[in-house]
């Protein structure tokens, strides 16, 4: 049986009491219990959704996540308790992150990243240790990581495939990788609140998951910030991982086969109904996901749902709705928001399979605001994780 304990007490047997995750300062909310736990992993492949299994009754596998450390590259889960141990135990086959210091940001998810130089070209191990990053904290923000477009497309394809850009490819048929977030032109101008521009990227002011619309959606979005408003524009984020885990063990159940139409139409159409041109409406049909995905490196689960999120495969209109605000309402109640303030020469890389991230909107009229950003495309269509 899972304790929960304020004062985690060390045993040389791995039996730490368990922090609940409420409790537990960020730096110390790990380590394996009981003696059984070396055991299961090895018998079990070592995969970090059978961790509840390990930790004790009742508790989901993602839950479990908050008690460990997910640092491995394959997505292996091992247990350190930070100030104690300082390499992962042997049975586990994996090593400590060796370049990269993390903070974490928030309790479910997030960390400011720190020790390495992205203008640089990644070394394979610092390679390795972002994308275990990635699985570990789903969002990464790399501080003082002054960019340009080139060192921004050359780390997108050191992490994995460019997604070219939808409406560029939609609209005038072209492969273009990158997008402007904010009101700057490349004349260096700046749009106001009214422009049909402006208005178009208010969309991403609703709870989204990046190119959740396509039949292979986005792994994770890189941004670099340029320039940014004095006042508001910032991001907020919410972990659909951890939102999953809060949930019944029950109603995961009911919502595990469950398929969503996933529709780009639908959701800029509330922006304004002649949003989407007939060319990238024609671009972008809808397409289906499955309402709960899984980590292909650590078999967390975590829902994929977000504006984009139209219908429920074979339900009414009314019901999927009701089900997918549901979903949306309680994954972004106020307490689990991470809210990104951006500074200029932010990198920020967030992980699109359980993420949902919203803008907050700013007064174009007084600021300019000049961000960057980049896609790597998932590794092929959600129906087949």
């Amino acid at each position: 049986m899972v304790r929960f304990s304020r004062a985690p007490r060390w045993s040389g047997t791995g039996g730490l009491d368990v922090l609940h995750p409420r409790d537990a300062p960020f730096q110390e909310s790990v380590v394996g219990h009981g003696p059984a736990f070396g055991d299961v992993m090895k018998a079990k492949g070592r995969d970090a959704h059978l961790v509840a299994e390990a930790v004790g009754p009742g508790r989901s596998a993602d839950a479990a996540l908050w008690m460990v450390d997910p640092v491995e590259p394959s997505g292996v889960a091992w247990f350190r308790y930070r100030q104690m141990v300082q390499s992962p135990p042997a049975c586990f086959g994996g090593t400590a992150m060796a370049m990269l210091k993390v903070e974490r940001l928030h309790p479910d998810f997030g960390a400011r990243v720190t020790g390495v130089d992205l203008r640089e070209p990644l070394s394979d191990a610092a390679r390795e240790e972002i994308l275990a990053a990635i699985d570990a904290y789903s969002f990464l923000c790399f501080p003082n990581q002054p960019f340009d477009d080139e060192r921004q497309l050359a780390l997108t394809r050191r992490i994995g495939e460019p997604e070219p850009s939808h409406v560029a490819l939609g609209q005038e048929g072209r492969i273009e990788y990158f997008g402007t977030i904010g009101n700057v032109q490349p004349d260096g101008t700046a749009l106001g609140n009214s422009h049909k521009k402006t208005v178009f990227l208010t969309g991403n002011n609703m709870w989204h998951s990046d190119a959740s619309f396509k039949k292979t959606p986005a792994f994770v979005s890189i941004m670099c910030a340029y320039e940014v408003p004095a006042e508001d524009g910032l991001t907020q984020f919410v972990s659909t991982r951890a939102a999953y885990d809060r949930l019944p063990e029950g109603h995961k159940a009911e919502l595990d086969p469950l398929i969503v139409i996933h529709d780009y139409v639908y959701s800029r159409s509330k922006v304004a109904p002649d949003a989407v041109s007939p060319s990238l409406a024609a671009s972008l049909p809808p397409v289906r996901h499955p309402l709960v995905r899984s980590n292909p490196r650590s078999g967390a689960r975590s829902l994929f749902i977000g504006s984009h999120a139209r219908s429920i495969e074979g339900w009414s209109d009314a019901d999927s709705r009701a089900l997918l605000d549901d979903l949306v309402e309680g994954a972004t109640e106020e307490e689990h928001i991470y809210s990104h303030s951006w500074q200029p020469s932010d990198l920020v890389i967030w992980d699109n399979r359980c993420l949902l991230h919203r803008g907050t909107g700013y007064d174009a009229d007084r600021y300019r605001r000049y961000m960057r950003q980049t896609r790597v495309s998932g590794d092929g269509p959600t129906l087949s994780e």
